[in-house]
């Protein structure tokens, strides 16, 4: 069961980060109902997150802002740091998609500290950038400002993606 989540759970990411949402709902579904069902602790918080900020992307926030909640509740109270940048994206993601920018922000703002301190300069980039989405979407003057750092350790770490939606950002604005 624990093979099967992961393989299941890295192929969800895959849709999600392509923008299959359809698909990545369907396989983060089965890798989260395999951490339920089996009980793996370890890997629920993350599926759930991941899945919520799928169903919030695709528009169903009822169903996403539950989800993300309670897998950053789940993942603070683990005290672990395997996934908790991530699970913090995700979440910054879905109260984004949701429209609720406040929480979007703090979110965002987490994950940017968290993977500082944890020197993930991956999921700092990442942090950065949805900073960037939800400052440019608020009141937040900063936007300009978190997308060029972003610009900036994406293209170092070679995240082409990342960097595209970087420059895209910075073009709306």
């Amino acid at each position: 069961p624990l093979s099967l989540y992961w393989g299941l759970f890295e192929l969800g990411l895959v849709h999600l980060r392509r923008g299959d949402l359809p698909r990545a709902t369907q396989v983060l579904e089965r890798s989260l109902e395999l951490c339920r069902t089996w009980q793996l602790f370890a890997g629920s918080a993350a599926a759930a997150a991941a899945l919520g900020a799928a169903h919030a992307l695709a528009g169903r926030t009822e169903e996403a802002l539950p989800l993300v909640a309670g897998a950053v509740e789940e993942s603070r109270a683990s005290q672990s740091y395997r996934w908790a940048a991530q699970i913090l994206l995700y979440a910054g993601t879905t109260y984004h998609a949701a429209g609720l920018i406040d929480e979007a922000a703090r979110h965002a703002r987490e994950a940017v500290a968290l993977s500082r301190r944890l020197g993930a300069r991956a999921n700092e980039a990442q942090a950065l950038c949805l900073a960037g989405d939800v400052a440019s979407t608020g009141t937040d003057a900063d936007a300009e400002g978190y997308y060029r750092e972003a610009l900036a350790l994406a293209d170092g770490l070679g995240m082409r993606p990342l960097v595209a939606h970087c420059h895209l950002g910075l073009g709306t604005l």
